[in-house]
């Protein structure tokens, strides 16, 4: 099977550095360019049609989900995975409705980025620990009175990342 052809997008020269550096340890990526925001982002993305796109979410010009959500309207079956610091929940479920396949903390250890990226390219969703436990609480924490108003229904892509996170 050939290596996934993969763009890496993030305005740190540093983290893209590292980046590359774990995705270079498995023969499954090929890492054919780098973007420093969501504009460049796209404009490799339309050149060189990768595999999959390693995404930052704050960036300079354009953010990471408006980038993803343009990559994704233009080629819908490129896989994206976000890369972010943030562990919020509400974060990852405007990424998810944006397009994203999968969501990576950068501070997770390398071996489990690599695991990761290779059951999102084959298909898998996937979620750090870290990330689904955050989701679990969060839709677990007791409610006070003045969130008695119902919650919004969930979209079925929604539940079905919910029932995902679920079994772990």
């Amino acid at each position: 099977m050939p290596a996934k052809r993969t763009v890496i997008v993030d305005d740190s020269p540093l983290a893209r550095r590292a980046i590359r550096s774990i995705l270079e340890r498995s023969p499954e990526f090929e890492v054919v360019a780098e973007a420093a925001d969501g504009q460049e982002a796209i404009g490799r993305v339309r050149t060189l049609v990768p595999d999959l796109v390693l995404m930052d979410l704050r960036m300079p010009r354009l953010d990471g989900l408006d980038a993803i959500q343009t990559i994704k309207e233009e080629f819908p079956s490129m896989q994206v995975v976000v890369l972010t610091v943030s562990d919020d929940p509400q974060d990852l479920f405007e990424e998810i409705k944006r397009g994203a396949q999968g969501y990576l903390i950068k501070n997770m250890e390398p071996q489990l980025w690599l695991e990761y990226l290779d059951a999102i390219v084959s298909g898998d969703t996937r979620i750090s620990r870290a990330v689904a436990d955050r989701v679990l609480q969060e839709f677990t924490r007791p409610r006070t009175s003045d969130a008695a108003a119902p919650l919004p229904a969930l979209t079925p892509r929604e539940q079905e990342v919910l029932s995902l996170v679920a079994r772990g």
